[in-house]
């Protein structure tokens, strides 16, 4: 199995400040702390305050915009536009998820092979998933974003993945000198990675690449199309 820090952090995408149910409001990224008629304090659950400011700034060109800790305060707007805005706006949340085995700080690399403790060819540790971007690098280079749609066999795995929505990540790929070596095994079964496209549904296992930050701490070391 492979060894995980006892805290880390995955950037997810594509979650709502707000989620609008009907004419409610719900807890999204952000929770609403206050609200008045042309003045709300939203409460930062789950990202960066700084980052939900900029985007509401975005979307309410005429309001007043703070931010203080945790809280984001909106004056200038009514209050039902304010909260009507919030529910179409998107941002990277951060989960922290707790891990077995502490393993020290980390810090990003510049390899792109799979790690030495690897548990890629575990079937059980394997999970389905959608592709929702790519970002290409230099050929083979690839970089997915994908959707969590299924789970693991793996009771491990399960947990790790229980509150993990969106996962970006780099495909693992062999290398020579510090660069890809196509004719590496690791490669030749990862080059699927370069031709998927957004929709197309993979079974895939990440694993921890360890001198890494979130979110490029993680890589895809087996991806197969469905």
């Amino acid at each position: 199995m492979p060894v995980f820090a006892s805290v880390f952090s995955l950037l997810l995408i594509g979650d709502p400040l707000l989620v609008k149910s009907g004419d409610i409001y719900k807890d999204g990224v952000v929770s609403v702390e206050k609200k008045a008629a042309k003045e709300v304090t939203l409460k930062v659950l789950r990202a960066d305050a700084k980052t939900v400011a900029d985007a509401l700034k975005e979307k309410l060109p005429g309001a007043e915009i703070t931010v203080d800790g945790e809280t984001v305060q909106i004056k200038g707007v009514a209050e039902k536009e304010v909260l009507e805005k919030a529910s179409q706006i998107d941002v990277a949340p951060q989960f922290a998820m707790e891990m077995p085995e502490a393993g020290g700080s980390i810090r990003v690399g510049k390899t792109l092979e799979i790690p030495a403790d690897s548990a890629a060819a575990d079937e059980s540790e394997r999970f389905k998933a959608r592709i929702v971007g790519v970002t290409k690098g230099k050929y083979p280079d690839v970089t997915l974003k994908l959707k969590v749609v299924g789970t693991a066999k793996s009771v491990d795995m399960q947990k790790k993945l229980k509150k993990v929505t969106y996962i970006t990540a780099r495909v693992a790929l062999g290398q020579r000198n510090g660069m890809p070596d196509l004719g590496n095994p690791l490669t030749q079964s990862n080059l699927t990675g370069t031709y998927l496209k957004a929709g197309d549904e993979v079974l895939v296992h990440v694993s921890e690449i360890k001198g890494a930050v979130a979110p490029d701490n993680f890589v895809i070391d087996f991806v197969e199309r469905q």
